[in-house]
């Protein structure tokens, strides 16, 4: 079952996003709580048999669900579930955008095919995840789509209103 959770339930979801994301790639406990408590974010979780299988934490801008992160069970994956959220969500939301690492090895290339499989597309435009934790570097990603067209605008308006921070690809790149 696929639901919106609620604030008891986001200790649960967290750890399944800390163990599938490096430090660099999620924003700290004290981020994700503020953000959640003040409504601007968004949790969402796959329940079955009454345990959490996986779930996202996500903003959503007008009819755009923009996928922060979304992970699965390590013991759960390649199950369906990860597939199954997705779905949800787009029945959900009219359109989808979410960041991925390039596909340069097995492990993102499966990942990109994963969600090309779910009707995304990969973008050509430069893209740099900026730093999400204190002291973080910024990582170079790519961004994905689903019912959303990317341009070169896209980036800059994903950092004032994602991650609230006046920046550019050019000056990230700078910093990497």
């Amino acid at each position: 079952m696929f639901y919106e959770i609620d604030r008891n339930q986001m200790p649960s979801l967290l750890t399944v996003l800390k163990s599938a994301f490096d430090r660099d790639e999620i924003r700290s406990d004290e981020e994700i709580y503020s953000f959640y408590d003040s409504g601007k974010m968004k949790a969402y979780g796959n329940y079955e048999n009454d345990t959490l299988t996986g779930g996202c934490f996500g903003w959503s801008v007008n009819d755009l669900f923009f996928v922060e992160n979304l992970a699965i069970r390590k013991d759960l994956r390649d199950k369906g579930y990860g597939g199954k959220i997705l779905e949800e969500l787009k029945k959900r939301y009219g359109s989808m955008l979410l960041e991925v690492q390039p596909p340069e090895d097995p492990m993102t290339r499966k990942r990109v095919v994963f969600y090309l499989r779910h009707g995304f597309h990969l973008s050509n435009e430069e893209y740099i995840l900026p730093p999400l934790q204190k002291n973080g570097s910024p990582l170079a990603y790519n961004l994905m789509s689903y019912h959303f067209s990317v341009n070169s605008e896209t980036p800059e308006r994903i950092y004032r209103k994602i991650y609230q921070k006046n920046t550019s690809v050019k000056e990230l790149k700078k910093m990497m």
